[in-house]
């Protein structure tokens, strides 16, 4: 990697950091691969034993610090991990902001079960009961489980008086949260009113919290690190804080997976029985079944064996299309009327390249199309897809001019992470050679989710083994520090 590509803030330390003797020559070498793992969303770099040998005393790293101390260094070695110091202070303030949250009772009433949960699944219902004695729940699950109707319920076991307000990491998520009377629903920035070009400094923080009783999180596994810290502090230590999300589905495009091995309920952060971070499992599925489901369930656990018995039988709209290069998977493609679904967007089996193939046929119908910026007026959504016509486009049900469109562009072909929170009817995955380093099961899965009755995986089966067995879905220690956490605030049930 050259360091004419870094980032601004990578570019900034590379230049802090002389390499005139041996042990800064490491570090440079160590922080170039550190700034490569940034950009894939890493915000850390596990270290060899004899590199963090080389790195001791050096000067311009903080080593193995504890929560709560003040990080004057650019760089942070800690757990045999290599850091910048901004993102372990990140990692550190979100670790300790709920370990405090999670021995914390909230102050405001909270209506019985037995008066809202009538017609809800198990799992809704024990994310009511933990909402309503934790200062924060988390919940997980898959599509179709009920979380909007979980979210209703939320709304409705809040007392006379309280307020609530429904968060969401991009305006296209925003929009598919119910419409609550006196419910506020926003985006995570609007919310917090970070300013462009200063995204470190929200108007609201934890001396200036969110007038809310109750705070929802929803798509939180698309939410990165820095951002999950300054909402978490910003919710008033009294005030309940439900996240919720999909543990098994891709996570965010910046920087760190943050709660992955938490919605994952991992074995470290249950002491006594009992889980220190209160955490439902939503389970029953309302309208996902069949042979999708059981493909979903085995892309999730990374189950190879069960994944191709499942994917084999070829049965419920359910296809495998092997190929064996960019010219024979276009012949297959050439008649599809799926919505495809790529996990690059550059190169030969990309999207925008596929796009502009199957933007050449000859158009029989309506055109697809992706909005390129949002328009709250219209209530339109970056990344909404719809289908455009000769003079108008519709949503759904909605139909809007055409002169009315904010910027948009042909959509035959998106990136698997543009589909993210949309749903199609038929779906066709095209899956790059298996040494792409973006294949995973949390990118499989992500995929095989958006169709609802209809699925064409274009892949080769080394490359559907490759998703199988890697994962992506973890931040490295993170629930070492919630431990720490769990410590500093002095839990009274300490692991």
């Amino acid at each position: 990697m050259k360091i004419s590509n870094a980032h601004a803030f990578d570019r900034l330390l590379l230049e802090a950091i002389e390499i005139s003797d041996q042990s800064a020559g490491i570090l440079s070498t160590l922080v170039l691969r550190l700034a490569s793992a940034l950009r894939d969303g890493e915000v850390s770099l596990q270290l060899s034993q004899q590199e963090q040998n080389a790195l001791v005393k050096n000067e311009r790293l903080t080593f193995g610090p504890s929560i709560g101390q003040v990080i004057e260094t650019p760089l942070v070695l800690h757990g045999g991990r290599l850091y910048f110091g901004r993102y372990f202070d990140d990692l550190c303030r979100l670790a300790s902001a709920i370990a405090r949250r999670a021995v914390t009772t909230p102050e405001k009433d909270w209506l019985p079960l037995t008066q809202t949960t009538d017609s809800l699944s198990p799992g809704q219902k024990r994310a009511l009961e933990l909402a309503g004695n934790h200062a924060i729940a988390l919940v997980t699950g898959g599509p179709g489980t009920g979380k909007t109707h979980l979210i209703q319920s939320l709304v409705n076991s809040m007392g006379n008086g309280q307020q609530a307000l429904l968060l969401a990491p991009t305006g296209k998520a925003a929009g598919r949260l119910p419409a609550l009377d006196g419910v506020t629903v926003k985006t995570i920035h609007s919310a917090l009113k970070l300013r462009p070009g200063d995204l470190r400094h929200p108007l609201h923080h934890s001396k200036r919290p969110f007038e809310a009783d109750l705070v929802v999180v929803d798509e939180v596994s698309m939410v990165g690190l820095t951002l999950l810290r300054q909402v978490v502090e910003a919710v008033a230590s009294k005030a309940r804080l439900v996240l919720i999300g999909d543990k098994d589905q891709l996570q965010s495009v910046a920087a760190g997976s943050v709660l992955g091995p938490v919605l994952q309920g991992s074995p470290a952060l249950v002491a006594d029985g009992e889980e220190l971070i209160p955490l439902a499992q939503l389970k029953k599925s309302f309208r996902f079944g069949g042979t999708l489901a059981a493909l979903a369930l085995a892309a999730g656990r990374g189950d190879e064996r069960a994944f191709f018995d499942v994917l084999t039988t070829q049965e419920d709209g359910v296809r495998w299309c092997e190929y064996s290069d960019a010219r024979s998977l276009r012949a297959q493609l050439r008649t599809t009327t799926s919505q495809i679904l790529c996990a690059h967007r550059h190169g030969s089996f990309g999207s925008e390249q596929i796009n502009d193939f199957l933007a050449s046929r000859p158009e029989s119908q309506a055109r697809p199309i992706i909005l390129r910026r949002s328009d709250t007026k219209l209530g339109l959504f970056n990344g909404d897809v719809g289908f455009l016509e000769t003079d108008e486009a519709y949503f759904g049900e909605r139909r809007v001019p055409r002169a009315l469109l904010p910027p948009f562009e042909s959509a035959y072909a998106l990136t698997i992470h543009q589909s993210q929170g949309s749903e199609f009817q038929s779906v066709g995955v095209v899956l790059p050679p298996s040494e792409s380093p973006l294949l995973s099961r949390e990118l499989l899965y992500t995929a095989i989710t958006r169709a609802r009755t209809g699925l064409t995986i274009f892949a080769s089966r080394e490359s559907l083994a490759t998703c199988l067995k890697r994962s992506h879905s973890a931040t490295p220690g993170l629930v070492d520090l919630i431990l720490e956490g769990f410590r500093t605030v002095g839990s009274s049930n300490p692991p």
